[in-house]
């Protein structure tokens, strides 16, 4: 009995520390300076708030109860059955490339690794467990094991962020990983969370949609519309941009969509900084509720060709239980429209390093969950199982 003094102690420590956690990973930001007057003076920003193009709400169409049934009640398969296997990799393979290479690493969901012409580029970086402002809550990731640790990485050239949400900037691997990377681009407004977790200022910029800069090494970065929305809770909804991002080398370019909704800025983007080699484009956790923010995978194959790119890599799935869907449906649907489109897309098994140029990764590593579906079949002659026709 003399231990629950101490027991309560340590719960309370933990729970204090957890919450302190949490508010700082999703505290309202305090704009000032430079940084204020940048968003006040951007197009993109009214009334105190970063708006799509065109209006466009990001509210969610549709009946909420309905989606919330399907959420809670639906019968998909959102999670593997067990862990996904993912490739492991070497820290010490990490160089940047070549000066005339291209290669990609998906570490699932938005995170990938991109070797351009001698730089190091991370987009969205999440190695968390949960997309979460508190570790106890929230989708676990698929794979126990991860690619690579934090800790593994190599000096970083660059970390591109695509917006604030938990699943794309992670409090928790930004802390450990910041004194490892050379500089930060981010959309207006994310630079202060940045700050806030301990990175320099001087290791940030902050581009609104069409604004670019060059880096140390040469590279050329583009910031690019997106139709979105952002927040980490539910008193700072839109205070920060999203953005989409366009990474050109001399003789590569590479297409990184972030989170959207289908829109005609893919057009303008093909025509300002196309043709791409590679785009890593969102495709996954979806929702037709949601269409106005998140594309679906017929959606995701048009803004690929929309914005020229050559070869797809789908990306924003294989990592989290995030909508209500399959979790193979995302890929399944896009490789079927892909094909009557003859577009070419890679599907990397998580950890894998593909490089441009060489044969694309194709193979279906994924189970087909649809084969493994069955319903029990009752009748007068007793019972039986049929497989569950893919709809």
């Amino acid at each position: 009995m003399r231990s629950w003094p101490l027991l309560l102690l340590l719960f309370s420590g933990a729970f204090f520390l957890t919450a302190f956690a949490a508010c700082t990973s999703m505290s309202k930001l305090d704009y000032e300076g430079y940084r204020k007057m940048r968003i006040e003076e951007s197009a993109n920003h009214k009334k105190e708030k970063f708006i799509n193009r065109d209006g466009i709400d990001s509210t969610l169409s549709g009946s909420t109860w309905d989606a919330m049934k399907k959420m809670l009640f639906g019968g998909q398969q959102r999670v593997p059955e067990k862990p996904l296997e993912v490739k492991k990799i070497d820290p010490k393979l990490l160089t940047g490339g070549n000066a005339d290479e291209l290669k990609i690493t998906w570490l699932g969901h938005s995170f990938t690794i991109i070797e351009i012409e001698g730089s190091l580029v991370l987009t969205d970086p999440m190695l968390g467990k949960r997309p979460s402002p508190v570790p106890f809550m929230g989708p676990k990731r698929y794979h126990k094991e991860l690619p690579i640790e934090v800790e593994e990485f190599p000096e970083i050239d660059l970390v591109i962020i695509s917006h604030d949400h938990y699943d794309h900037l992670d409090y928790g691997t930004i802390k450990k990983l910041h004194p490892k990377v050379k500089h930060f681009i981010v959309p207006l407004g994310v630079g202060a969370y940045l700050e806030k977790w301990g990175v320099p200022k001087e290791k940030i910029t902050s581009l609104d949609w069409w604004q670019q800069t060059t880096t140390a090494k040469g590279l050329r970065i583009a910031a690019a519309p997106a139709q979105h929305f952002s927040g980490r809770n539910p008193f700072s909804r839109n205070d920060t941009l999203w953005a989409s991002w366009a990474i050109m080398g001399t003789k590569h370019r590479v297409f990184f969509s972030g989170d959207s909704g289908y829109n005609p800025a893919f057009k303008e983007i093909g025509f300002e900084y196309g043709p791409f080699d590679v785009t890593l484009m969102e495709n996954g956790q979806y929702n037709k509720s949601w269409e106005r923010v998140h594309m679906l995978p017929e959606q995701s194959l048009q803004a690929h060709i929309d914005v020229q790119g050559k070869v797809m890599l789908p990306i924003h799935w294989g990592a989290y239980n995030l909508s209500i869907h399959d979790w193979t449906e995302p890929v399944e649907r896009l490789l079927k429209a892909a094909a009557k489109s003859k577009v070419v897309v890679a599907t990397p098994r998580i950890g894998h390093t593909w490089k441009y140029g060489e044969a694309v990764p194709v193979a279906r590593w994924w189970p087909d969950i649809h084969k493994k579906k069955k319903a029990v079949v009752r009748g007068s002659k007793g019972t039986g199982t049929i497989a569950l026709s893919e709809k």
